[in-house]
C-alpha cells in the first residue's frame, strides 16, 4: 500500500501536485490495519492531513465492498465524482460508485402528476404554478430526477413537499409510477454497487427499525467509513427520537385537504378539517410569541413547556388532539378509495398516537431521554414549531447495530478534524459507546499546515464581557478598525443571530458615518450560504481590465458557518469569534446530559458544557488555516479565555499560535498581512 504514495508512485504520476504527507501514510496505515484485523478505528485528522485519500487508497486496495457516509449532499458529490474517480484511476482497480439519497432528494413523479392535476392545474399562487411547470418539464427528461439538477432548487420550499416525498407520504410498492420510480432505481443501483455513498441522516434512515429481512445498504458491506464523523451523535439522537411539529403537520394537512378532493370529493369535509390542524398550529405558535421564546428551546415543567400558562397550553394542546382525531375518523371511512388516503390514515394514526404522548412532555420513564419543546428560529423559521423526545447518546443504537448479525460489517472507521481532546477521544467515542468496545483503535494525527505558527491570536481585553448589553457594539466597532487595516478579508462568526445582525448592522453604520463605503458587509440575510462564500471569495480580488473591482468584504455569519467553511489562501485573513461558544445552560438537552454527568460522578461543567464549547471552538477556528501558505489573525472577543481557569484548556486547544498582547501589536500583525500577501505584492505601489 505504502508504494502508492512514494516517489515516482501511482499517487505522483496521477497528480504531480500530490506531497507525502507523513500524518496522510500514517492514517493510511491505520485504516488498513483496522480493515485487516475486522476492526473499529477513531482518527482524528487535523486540516491538511489528506483524510479522504487516507481512507480511500487502503479501502481500494482491500477490494471490500463498502458503504461511506457523510454529513451533506454536497460532500457526498464531491466524494462521488472527483475523489474516489481520481483515486481510482491513479490505482488502475475499478470501482462502482452509486450516491443515494433521501426519498426527498428525488422527484416523486405521483405527485409532481397530483399537484399539476390540482384544480385542473390552477394553483392559488401563480408563481408557484410556473415553477411547478418548470419542474414538471425538467423531470420529463431527467435520468436521476435528482433536485439538485435543478438551479437555485430550494429544498425547504412548497415546491419541494408538492413534488417530492418523504417516507410519511411515500406509497412504496402500491404506487402507480413504482416501475420508473427515481429513489427506488437509485436504491437498487446502490444495492448492486461495490461503493455507496450516502449521508449521516439516510445512514440512520436506513438502519433504525429495519427487520433482519429487509434489504439495507449494510448487507454484504465489509467495512462502513464515518467522514465527519463529529455529526454522528447529533444526527442520530435527531433520528432515533419522535417528532411532531409545525413542518410535518402542515404537510398532513396540506395532503388531507388535496387528496381528500382528489380520491373522495364530497364524502367528508376536507378543507375544514384540514383548516382545523392548521388553526391549532397557529394557536400553538402564537404562545411563543406572546412570552417570547422564538428562538429557544424549553423543557418541561409540570407537563407543559417552561414559560407558557397551563391553561392556554392544555387549551392549544385538545385543539390539535380534537383536529387530529377529526381527520384520523374522516379517513377511516374513506381509505379503501385509494392507496394515497390509505397511507394518509396511517399517517393520521402516528400522529394522534405521537402527539397524545408528547403533548404531555413524552414521558416514557427512559433515563437517558430527554424531551423539549422546539420555539424555531427568530425571524420565523420555515419549520416553525416542535416537540422533540430523544436520547441523550447514540450508543446503545451504534452497540447494537454493529454487533448485528444480519450485517455483513466488520470494520468500522470514523474520522473527522474534531472528535476531543483527549488520546482515547473520550467526547466522540463516549457518546457512541465505543469506548467499551475492545476492537477500537483511536488516533490524534496533527494538522501539518500549523508548523511555524502561520496563525497569530488576539483577545482584546478592553471589549466587556459577553454578557454586557454592550459587547457586541464593542466588538463591531473594533472589526470596523481591524477590517478597514487589513482591507477586508474578514470573517466575523457568532454564537447567535441576533449577535450577527446586531454586529452587521453596526458595521454598516459605522461605514456610513466615516463616509467609507469601500468595504462590503455581508451578512446571512442577504444570500443563501453558497453566494454569500461566492460573492466573499470574489471581493478584493484582480479583475479584468475596464471591469469595476468588487469591494472588499466583511462577512458575519452565525453557527451554520462554524464549519464546512473552506477559504484556504489570502480570501480569509481575519477571523473574529464573538464570544466562547458555550451551549445556553439552561438548555433541556444539556440539563440532561449535565443530570446524567452527576450521576456519574463527573462534573458536568468540565465534561460537559467546556467540553462542548472546546470542540466547537476548534471547528470555528479551523476556518482559518486551510493550506500549507496561510496566515492570519484569530480574534477570540471574550476576555474571559485569559481570566478564567477553564481558559488555560481552551487555549490549548487550539491549534499552534503566536500570542498577541494589546492592540499595537495587533495593528503590527496586520498591516504585515497586508502587506506580504501575493494579491499586494503583485500591485505597484502608487
Amino acid at each position: 500500500m505504502l508504494d502508492a504514495w512514494a516517489e515516482g508512485g501511482a499517487l505522483a504520476r496521477g497528480d504531480v501536485r500530490l506531497q507525502q504527507r507523513a500524518g496522510q501514510i500514517d492514517m493510511a496505515r491505520l485504516v488498513a490495519n483496522a480493515i485487516s484485523r475486522q476492526g473499529c478505528l477513531v482518527a482524528e485528522a487535523g486540516t491538511g492531513i489528506g483524510k479522504t485519500f487516507a481512507y480511500l487508497v487502503p479501502l481500494l486496495l482491500s477490494g471490500q465492498r463498502a458503504v461511506l457516509s457523510t454529513a451533506t449532499h454536497v460532500l457526498q458529490a464531491q466524494l462521488a465524482q472527483c475523489d474516489i474517480p481520481a483515486v481510482s484511476r491513479w490505482l488502475g482497480i475499478p470501482a462502482r460508485v452509486a450516491v443515494l439519497k433521501g426519498r426527498s432528494s428525488y422527484v416523486c413523479l405521483h405527485r409532481l402528476e397530483q399537484a399539476c392535476q390540482e384544480d385542473g392545474g390552477r394553483m392559488r399562487d401563480p408563481a408557484l404554478s410556473v415553477q411547478l411547470e418548470t419542474v414538471r418539464h425538467w423531470a420529463k427528461g431527467s435520468h436521476q430526477g435528482d433536485f439538485s439538477e435543478l438551479d437555485g432548487w430550494d429544498g425547504q420550499s412548497p415546491l419541494a413537499v408538492l413534488a417530492g416525498s418523504t417516507s410519511e407520504n411515500c406509497l412504496g410498492s402500491v404506487c402507480p409510477r413504482i416501475v420508473d420510480c427515481h429513489y427506488f432505481r437509485a436504491r437498487r443501483q446502490a444495492m448492486s454497487a461495490d461503493w455507496v455513498v450516502v449521508n449521516h441522516h439516510l445512514f440512520f434512515a436506513e438502519t433504525v427499525g429495519r427487520r433482519p429481512d429487509d434489504a439495507s445498504i449494510l448487507t454484504a458491506r465489509r467495512v462502513v467509513v464515518f467522514d465527519e464523523a463529529h455529526h454522528l451523535n447529533d444526527v442520530g439522537t435527531q433520528q432515533l427520537g419522535l417528532v411532531v411539529g409545525a413542518r410535518r403537520l402542515s404537510a398532513f394537512a396540506r395532503d388531507l385537504v388535496n387528496q381528500g378532493n382528489q380520491w373522495a370529493r364530497g364524502l367528508r369535509p376536507w378543507s375544514h378539517l384540514a383548516l382545523s390542524i392548521d388553526q391549532a398550529i397557529r394557536q400553538i405558535d402564537g404562545l411563543a410569541k406572546g412570552v417570547r421564546l422564538a428562538g429557544r428551546r424549553s423543557r418541561w415543567e409540570g407537563g407543559v413547556p417552561k414559560g407558557i400558562h397551563s391553561d392556554a397550553w392544555i387549551a392549544a394542546a385538545v385543539a390539535l388532539d380534537t383536529a387530529l382525531r377529526s381527520a384520523f375518523e374522516g379517513l377511516r371511512g374513506t381509505s379503501t378509495s385509494a392507496p394515497d388516503l390509505a397511507r394518509l390514515l396511517e399517517r393520521a394514526h402516528d400522529l394522534v398516537l405521537g402527539w397524545r404522548r408528547l403533548a404531555q412532555g413524552g414521558e416514557s420513564g427512559e433515563v437517558h431521554e430527554v424531551c423539549w419543546m422546539d420555539w424555531g428560529e427568530e425571524g420565523g423559521n420555515s419549520a416553525g414549531w416542535a416537540i422533540v423526545c430523544a436520547p441523550l447518546e447514540s450508543a446503545r443504537f451504534f452497540h447494537e447495530l454493529m454487533d448485528r448479525p444480519e450485517f455483513d460489517v466488520n470494520s468500522w472507521i470514523f474520522t473527522s478534524a474534531t472528535l476531543g481532546n483527549d488520546a482515547s477521544l473520550s467526547w466522540f467515542t463516549g457518546r457512541l459507546g465505543l469506548l467499551a468496545r475492545d476492537d477500537v483503535q483511536t488516533a490524534r494525527i496533527p494538522s501539518p499546515f500549523h508548523s511555524g505558527a502561520p496563525m497569530a491570536l488576539y483577545v482584546p481585553q478592553q471589549l466587556p464581557l459577553p454578557s454586557e448589553p454592550e459587547h457586541s457594539i464593542a466588538l463591531a466597532d473594533a472589526v470596523a478598525n481591524w477590517a478597514a487595516q487589513l482591507g477586508g478579508r474578514t470573517l466575523v462568526l457568532t454564537t447567535t443571530v441576533r449577535a450577527a445582525h446586531r454586529i452587521a448592522h453596526r458595521l454598516r453604520w459605522q461605514m456610513a458615518q466615516v463616509g467609507c463605503d469601500g468595504l462590503e458587509v455581508l451578512d446571512e440575510s442577504m444570500h443563501a450560504r453558497g453566494r454569500l462564500l461566492e460573492r466573499f471569495r470574489g471581493s478584493g480580488t484582480a479583475v479584468g481590465e475596464g471591469c469595476e473591482p468588487p469591494r472588499p468584504a466583511v462577512l458575519v455569519a452565525s453557527m451554520g458557518f462554524w464549519e464546512g467553511v473552506d477559504l484556504a489562501g489570502d480570501v480569509l485573513q481575519l477571523l473574529v469569534i464573538d464570544k466562547l461558544p458555550f451551549p445556553p445552560p439552561d438548555d433541556p438537552v444539556m440539563e440532561a446530559r449535565s443530570r446524567q454527568l452527576s450521576g456519574r460522578g463527573l462534573d458536568p461543567f468540565i465534561h460537559g458544557l467546556l467540553s462542548e464549547a472546546e470542540q466547537s471552538l476548534k471547528q470555528g477556528v479551523g476556518r482559518l488555516i486551510r493550506s500549507a501558505n496561510d496566515r492570519g489573525v484569530a480574534v477570540i472577543g471574550d476576555k474571559r479565555l485569559l481570566l478564567r481557569e477553564y481558559g488555560l484548556r481552551l487555549l490549548g486547544s487550539l491549534p499552534p499560535h503566536r500570542q498577541l498582547m494589546d492592540e499595537d501589536e495587533m495593528t503590527a500583525e496586520l498591516t504585515a498581512l497586508r502587506l506580504t500577501r501575493a494579491s499586494t505584492r503583485d500591485q505597484k505601489l502608487s
